[in-house]
């Protein structure tokens, strides 16, 4: 029996060191010695090309179930395994820019020592380290008042600020994630300042929470509430409290811009997918929906103010805007915009020394020069198929408003104003980058009027209703952007243009019942250097007019021998002057200099100028108004014929242009003049002195 079994064990031997020999002749492995190469993660690769070039390990390696979720989350508990996407790892991949408004209050150290809620602006700077920690570093201003007072209270402090996603910790990194929510605690140092009483320094430490909703790869908008506890000299209180230190709160609302693509190749990947007639930019794998355009906008239009002394039609004026901004994605953005505008707010009556006219009503002026800073929110940008180039578009607009307001009567009141704004934007394509918008508007602009008598102040507010007419110009926006098209054709570069319309400016008063219209005509010749420059020789006609309470000799012609009895008397006067403009301007084509040529042509293009010019007075008139009667056989001498002066000057302005063939356009165009310190007698300009024009014409292409 044993010899059976050591016969049958040598035979196996015999048999495996025959069968090794063999493989090894041959060169291969025997695969009881082969390594199986071991399951990986899902989302184990930072990039596809380091899946490709690897030797050990490939997508089939990787440990996968039907849900496309990683096994490996099963393995241990989740708390100790870095969850959600993946995380680039260059230091500046995660850069960002902060900058909000808010609000903030001074907890009050004893009753009559209060301040009204500041306002609060913040600029900032910060950096996401991994998934779960960030740091930012922030300056940050406010002002308000002190109650009761007319003591303006100010600040000036930097903020350090650790944040920690508590999304991200909680249910994994996710930087497309609607809401992600962080707890926040950091240190400051602020400055402050009571009127010119008091000042004092402070440090705090203070705690909060960010909630950050996405918009785009670039951006989000976020909603941050905080508070804090300084120390003592944060308020400047003369009063020393019970707890000796310094208590605030507050809420702050800002935009996040990323510099980088903030998304992580997953939702890229995923969000991609979602996107439905996805169209690319060129040279970037980037859609085009993820454009950050700048746009620039040009409007006028109506404004009414709510007064007690005049109903809210007798108010009726003008405003002018010019604004800038950026798209920081398909739904949020950023608007700067500088406005002037001019309603009426009360009506004084003038007497006239005639019986047949005894009184006029004189319109007082409400005046506003300022600039305002709006965030701007797209709600078409959450949609899938959402382009910037879509037929039409609307976009909401809110924000706030720092100002200058002056209001005209017999003792001018004039003083600083903040104002709250909201409006909506509704615009229409015209063409490439180019259209036009009607945006109705509403600001609420509070202002401070002190006492003269002791350390006070009374708050009074006015309610704006605007609704403006503009044109705007947006560029593409896009990263690696190249023009595409043929050169246009210089064979024309000659061009003549002539046209009409009317003007505007601002003055301090008018006369009720002499609604005056300001005409004025331009002739142009135009002369293309390239397919973006030309120059520009102009002329414009402007007829300057006011009518005002103004004094005049009344002359009794049957005694010429003693001065015709001349008698000094008052009356409504008709201001007239006549000037006009010569420029030489250079002239940009936006369109062509932003999208470059096109082969088809463009039905409407847009183009700015500049440049000096000449005002030459070609005449001035006063006269009494047809209303005034006068006694028979009586005639007026005006006590001042004017006082029209030619001066150098500068012009700027925009003209849209629609081809109609390649001979024959037609173009719109407001002009600005700056008018400088010239006094004209009974035009009653503010100290900013402009004229603007608004022209309609034809320009034929040689």
């Amino acid at each position: 029996m044993n010899q059976k079994i050591i016969k049958r064990l040598a035979s196996c031997a015999i048999l495996f060191m025959v069968g090794s020999t063999a493989e090894a002749r041959s060169g291969m492995v025997p695969s009881y010695l082969t390594q199986v190469p071991d399951t990986i993660p899902y989302g184990f690769f930072e990039d596809e090309r380091e899946a490709r070039d690897s030797s050990q390990f490939t997508r089939k390696n990787e440990a996968r179930d039907k849900g496309a979720r990683s096994a490996m989350e099963y393995v241990m508990d989740k708390r100790y395994i870095n969850q959600g996407e993946s995380f680039k790892k260059n230091w500046y991949d995660h850069l960002f820019f902060d900058a909000g408004y808010g609000f903030e209050q001074l907890s009050a150290p004893v009753s009559s020592y209060k301040f009204k809620p500041l306002s609060k602006i913040r600029i900032g700077v910060g950096n996401q380290f991994d998934k779960l920690n960030s740091a930012r570093l922030s300056f940050n201003g406010g002002w308000g008042y002190l109650h009761g007072t007319n003591s303006l209270f100010k600040t000036l402090g930097v903020n350090a600020d650790y944040m920690y996603s508590l999304s991200s910790y909680f249910y994994g990194y996710n930087p497309s994630r609607l809401l992600n929510v962080s707890a926040i605690a950091g240190v400051g140092f602020r400055m402050s300042e009571l009127g010119d009483k008091r000042k004092g320094s402070a440090l705090d430490v203070h705690v909060g929470v960010q909630g950050k909703f996405y918009t785009g790869p670039h951006g989000y908008i976020a909603i941050e509430p905080y508070l804090g506890i300084g120390s003592d000299a944060m308020d400047l209180s003369e009063t020393r409290n019970w707890r000796k230190n310094d208590m605030y709160y507050g809420v702050n609302f800002s935009y996040i811009y990323y510099i980088k693509n903030n998304l992580s190749r997953e939702s890229r990947f995923r969000i991609l997918k979602s996107f439905e007639n996805t169209k690319y930019m060129l040279n970037d794998s980037t859609p085009s929906r993820w454009a950050q355009p700048w746009f620039v906008e040009v409007s006028n239009g109506l404004c009414l103010s709510k007064s007690p002394r005049v109903s809210l039609m007798d108010s009726k004026g003008l405003e002018t805007t010019i604004s800038v901004g950026k798209w920081f994605s398909p739904v949020i953005g950023l608007r700067l915009t500088g406005s002037a505008r001019q309603t009426t707010w009360m009506k004084d009556v003038m007497k006239s020394s005639t019986a047949y006219k005894p009184e006029y009503l004189t319109n007082r002026h409400n005046i506003y020069f300022g600039g305002r800073l709006e965030a701007m929110f797209n709600p078409f940008g959450f949609k899938k198929d959402f382009d910037w180039n879509d037929r039409f578009g609307m976009y909401i607009v809110g924000g706030g408003e720092l100002g200058w307001i002056i209001k005209n009567n017999e003792q001018r009141l004039s003083c600083h104003s903040e104002s709250y704004t909201a409006g909506v934007n509704l615009w229409a394509r015209l063409g490439q980058g180019l259209s036009v918008f009607v945006e109705p508007r509403y600001a609420f602009t509070e202002y401070y009027i002190p006492y003269s008598n002791y350390d006070a102040n009374k708050v009074y507010s006015d309610d704006y209703f605007t609704i403006n007419i503009g044109l705007r110009l947006q560029n593409h926006g896009i990263k690696n952007y190249k023009p595409s098209g043929e050169s246009t054709d210089l064979a024309g570069r000659l061009s003549v243009g002539v046209g009409g319309g009317m003007n505007f400016f601002i003055t301090k008063q008018n006369n009720n019942d002499k609604a005056k219209i300001n005409y004025n005509g331009r002739a142009f010749v135009d002369y293309k250097l390239n397919s973006i420059s030309s120059v520009e020789a102009a002329f414009e006609y402007v007829s300057i007019s006011n009518s005002l309470r103004g004094y005049y000799w009344d002359c009794n012609n049957e005694y010429p021998d003693n001065d015709y009895l001349r008698v000094k008397k008052n009356g409504l006067m008709d201001y007239k002057y006549n000037y006009g403009f010569i420029s030489a301007n250079y002239v940009a084509n936006l369109t062509e200099l932003l999208y470059g040529p096109s082969k088809e042509g463009r039905m409407f293009e847009f183009d700015a100028f500049a440049g000096p010019a000449f005002a030459l007075a070609i005449s001035s008139n006063v006269k009494l108004t047809a209303a005034e009667r006068l006694q028979e056989n009586h005639f007026i001498e005006p006590i001042s014929k004017g006082n029209s002066e030619s001066f150098v000057t500068f012009n700027a302005g925009v003209r849209l242009r629609a081809n109609f063939t390649k001979n024959i356009s037609a173009w719109f165009t407001p002009t600005f003049y700056w008018m400088g310190t010239k006094e004209l007698e009974g035009i009653d300009f503010m100290k900013v002195k402009y004229v603007e024009t608004l022209n309609l014409g034809v320009q034929y292409n040689f």
